[in-house]
């Protein structure tokens, strides 16, 4: 019987032309700015990803500099190149990984939180119970790991 209640309560709007097409530019402006940041993401976090293996790449040049030269006659120098290669590339695609990771993380909670506070007065008293609790958690945490433990 409650599902009768609900259907009828949703028949009740009528949908016009004007908000379909309002929401239609809403939804392509939505994927047109999901590109533009994700070509925006991508160029950055190509720098930041040689950035990060430039350093060691520079590293591996002064030791490789200070190896003896019999050591490129005992191995393979196509060994020797391919486990460079594959260390500073991955290296390298972790670096932008790690950039993605942390922006975004704080990015998309920080876009959930606006969401629930502007829509929703409820989660607004329960967004700032879980922040207390949070703080409160971390805190008796933190006393706990400062108290010495007796070792036997």
């Amino acid at each position: 019987m409650r599902w009768i209640n609900l259907f009828r309560h949703i028949g009740a709007y009528t949908i016009d032309a004007s908000l379909i097409w309002k929401m239609l530019w809403i939804i392509v402006g939505s994927i047109a700015l999901n590109f533009l940041f994700s070509y925006l993401r991508a160029i950055l976090q190509e720098s930041i990803g040689y950035e990060v293996a430039a350093g060691q790449r520079i590293h591996l040049g002064d030791v490789l500099k200070r190896v003896p030269l019999g050591y490129f006659s005992q191995n393979s120098v196509g060994d020797i190149l391919a486990g460079v290669t594959t260390e500073l590339s991955t290296l390298e695609l972790q670096g932008m990984k790690m950039v993605d990771v942390i922006i975004n993380g704080y990015a998309k909670f920080i876009a959930i939180v606006l969401c629930l506070i502007f829509f929703s007065p409820v989660a607004q008293l329960f967004l700032l119970s879980a922040l207390f609790f949070r703080r409160w958690l971390y805190r008796v945490s933190a006393g706990i790991a400062k108290e010495p433990r007796d070792n036997p």
